[in-house]
C-alpha cells in the first residue's frame, strides 16, 4: 500500500479471494494450491469489472461508453451469465442502518434498497 487510504481496497481484495477461492476449496498440497489458484486469477477473478471513473471524460465520451456498455453487457445480464454482487438488501425505511454498514466498510458488493412491499429490489 502506497498510503493509509488504500488499506481499505486491500482488505476488500483478502476478504475477495477468501469469500471467492479459499471457502469450500480443498489443496492436496501448497503447490496444488498455487495452481488453483493461479487458474482461478486467470479464469475468474481476472476477468471482473473493477470499476472505471467516467468523470473526467467529455459528455460525448460519456455517451459512446454508455451505448457500448449497454450493446456489449445488458443482453449478458439479461441471459443471466453476468449478475451484480449484492452485499445485502434492506427495506427503505431501514437506511440508516444500510447507511452504517457502508460506513463501516462492512460490505462486498452492493447495497440495495428495497422499495415497497415485495418483489426482487
Amino acid at each position: 500500500m502506497r498510503k493509509l487510504k488504500d488499506k481499505p481496497h486491500a482488505e476488500r481484495s483478502i476478504r475477495y479471494v477468501r469469500e471467492r477461492f479459499f471457502k469450500g476449496g480443498s489443496f492436496r498440497d501448497l503447490q496444488d494450491c498455487r495452481r488453483q489458484a493461479e487458474r482461478w486469477c486467470r479464469e475468474v477473478a481476472g476477468l471482473r469489472v473493477h470499476g472505471t471513473m467516467l468523470r473526467s471524460r467529455s459528455l460525448e465520451e460519456k455517451a459512446t461508453l454508455t451505448q457500448e456498455f449497454a450493446r456489449r453487457m445488458l443482453p449478458l445480464f439479461a441471459s443471466g451469465r453476468l449478475a451484480p454482487v449484492i452485499d445485502a438488501v434492506y427495506a427503505l425505511e431501514d437506511v440508516a442502518e444500510a447507511h452504517r454498514h457502508m460506513e463501516a466498510n462492512a460490505n462486498f458488493g452492493k447495497i440495495v434498497l428495497r422499495v415497497g412491499d415485495g418483489g426482487r429490489p
